[in-house]
């Protein structure tokens, strides 16, 4: 399927605009644990790995993932700004997230696109990539029990999730077998990520 690449940026800056709103009446509608759900970065990830699949080149799925994730950004924060009648500024943690943003848009651009794309050598790689991100950041809420001990129902959600991934991703069981084998070291890198981003943010 062909898609024009300006009508796809278009639409992905609109989608992400979408899900960052949509976060703010999440996390006023969900209740107890299930109020973290609302803007979990792995919830992010799912609309921007999906849109970013259907582009015909790499560059463009990494492009078209990177503005969902940022729109996702600047659409919760400005919008939290206006709800909570505060000026909008780029602070710290902004920052923080737009360059997740554009990170986790090179990574999940190009999984979207090998995953979209059954023919690539390393198809199952994409899939691998967002089942990982699911299961690494169910297992990253274990490794900081002290932190984490009031979501530890999301964790589990997540890694159980993660898992169906797998299964829900490829379509026959030596896709599925391939899409493990990756897995181990995309959990890995994963977690360095994630020890990254905490020490960063508390």
């Amino acid at each position: 399927m062909k898609i024009n690449i300006y009508l796809h940026c278009l639409l992905s800056i609109l989608l992400g605009t979408i899900i960052g709103i949509l976060t703010i009446f999440g996390q006023g509608q969900l209740k107890g644990n299930w109020n973290s759900l609302a803007n979990l970065g792995t919830v992010w990830l799912v609309p921007a790995f999906f849109i970013s699949s259907i582009a015909n080149k790499k560059r463009f799925s990494v492009t078209s993932c990177s503005l969902c994730l940022i729109g996702e950004v600047m659409g919760y924060y400005y919008f939290h700004s206006l709800i909570n009648q505060y000026n909008f500024s780029v602070g710290y943690f902004t920052l923080i997230w737009l360059g997740c943003a554009i990170v986790g848009g090179i990574i999940f651009g190009l999984a979207g696109y090998l995953w979209y794309h059954k023919d690539e050598k390393f198809h199952e790689l994409g899939s691998a990539l967002l089942s990982g991100v699911f299961l690494t950041d169910g297992l990253n809420m274990f490794i900081h029990i002290d932190d984490y001990r009031h979501m530890i129902t999301v964790a589990i959600v997540e890694i159980v999730f993660g898992l169906l991934l797998i299964i829900i991703l490829e379509k026959n069981m030596h896709e599925r077998l391939r899409c493990c084998i990756f897995l181990i070291p995309v959990t890995i890198l994963g977690l360095i990520g994630y020890t990254i981003l905490y020490y960063l943010t508390i």
